[in-house]
C-alpha cells in the first residue's frame, strides 16, 4: 500500500493489490456506490500507471483473472499448482474440493471480465478517440493482438520499377500490386532470409527475470499472467534456460526491456 501518498479525500492509493482487488470487487457487487471512485487516488478503469510495479501489478490481475475465466478444471491446476495444497483441509472428497476451488476462482475471472467489459462499453468513445492513457486498466484488457497493426509490404527503391510494371499486369491493382513486388522481391539475388532461431535464453536472462520477480515481489504465477504466458512454461524456462523465441520477446516488453538485453542479463533500472 503506498500510505505515504494517501490524503484525506484519497484515503485509498488505488495502485496496489489490496486497491485493485478491493475495486474489481466492489464494481462487480451492488456496492459500488459505497466504495466511491472519489476515494481512490488513481482510478482502477481510467487511472494513469507509471510504467513498472504499478502497471504489472494491474496486468498481472487482469491476465490471470482472464486465464481462470477461460480455464476448465483440467487446466486450473497444472497451472495454479499451489490451489492443490487445500484439498486435504476441507470437508469433503478430493474431486468435490478441487470442483469448489475452481469454481471460485472461475467466477472470480468472470466477475472481474464482467467489470472490464463493461468499462469497454461505457468508455467505447474514449478508446476511440485514443484519449484513455496506456496504462489504464481498459486499455491494459485488450487482447495483445488487437494493439499491433497489420503488418504492410513496403518494396524499397530498388523495386520501383518493377512495382510500376506490376501494377501495369495487374489492372492498377494495389493488392496485386503487393503480391508481385513481394514475389519478385523472393526471387531477388541474396533475398533469403534467415530463419529465426525457435527457441532463446541465457542463464543471463534467467537470472535477470528472476531478480525482476523479486524486485516487484512477484511470485511465478503473476509474472506468467504478465508475460502472458503460463506457470508451467516459466518453470520449463528457470529449469532450461529457454523460452519460444515469441514468448521470450513478449516477456522482455512486459518487463520494460529489449530481447537482446534480457539475453545479456539487462534490465530496465526505472
Amino acid at each position: 500500500m503506498h500510505t505515504r501518498d494517501l490524503t484525506i479525500l484519497h484515503t485509498h492509493c488505488g495502485l496496489c493489490s489490496q486497491c485493485i482487488g478491493r475495486r474489481f470487487a466492489t464494481l462487480a457487487s451492488r456496492f459500488a456506490d459505497d466504495d466511491p471512485a472519489e476515494m481512490y487516488k488513481v482510478d482502477l478503469l481510467t487511472g494513469e500507471r507509471k510504467p513498472g510495479v504499478d502497471v504489472t501489478m494491474l496486468e498481472s490481475t487482469i491476465a490471470m483473472a482472464r486465464d481462470m475465466e477461460s480455464m476448465t478444471d483440467g487446466q486450473f491446476f497444472p497451472n495454479f499448482g499451489e490451489a492443490s495444497r487445500v484439498l486435504r483441509h476441507l470437508p469433503g472428497t478430493a474431486d468435490e474440493v478441487a470442483t469448489h476451488v475452481w469454481g471460485i476462482h472461475k467466477r472470480y475471472g468472470s466477475e472481474v471480465g464482467g467489470v472490464l467489459t463493461k468499462a469497454i462499453a461505457d468508455h467505447a468513445l474514449e478508446i476511440r478517440e485514443g484519449r484513455l492513457p496506456n496504462t489504464s486498466a481498459i486499455i491494459l484488457a485488450l487482447p495483445e493482438n488487437y494493439k499491433k497493426a497489420p503488418g504492410k509490404v513496403t518494396a524499397s527503391p530498388g523495386l520501383t520499377p518493377q512495382v510500376g510494371e506490376a501494377r501495369a499486369n495487374d489492372n492498377g491493382s494495389p493488392e496485386a500490386a503487393e503480391v508481385s513486388a513481394t514475389a519478385r522481391l523472393a526471387k531477388m539475388p541474396g533475398s533469403s532470409r534467415r530463419r529465426m532461431p525457435r527457441s532463446i535464453g541465457t542463464q543471463a536472462a534467467v537470472d535477470a527475470v528472476i531478480a525482476y520477480m523479486q524486485k516487484n515481489g512477484l511470485n511465478q504465477t503473476q509474472f506468467a499472467g504478465v508475460a502472458h504466458t503460463n506457470e508451467r512454461t516459466i518453470r520449463k524456462f528457470f529449469n532450461t534456460g529457454k523460452l519460444r523465441t515469441s514468448t521470450f520477446e513478449d516477456m522482455a516488453i512486459a518487463m520494460g526491456t529489449t530481447k537482446a538485453d534480457l539475453l545479456q542479463g539487462k534490465l530496465n533500472k526505472n
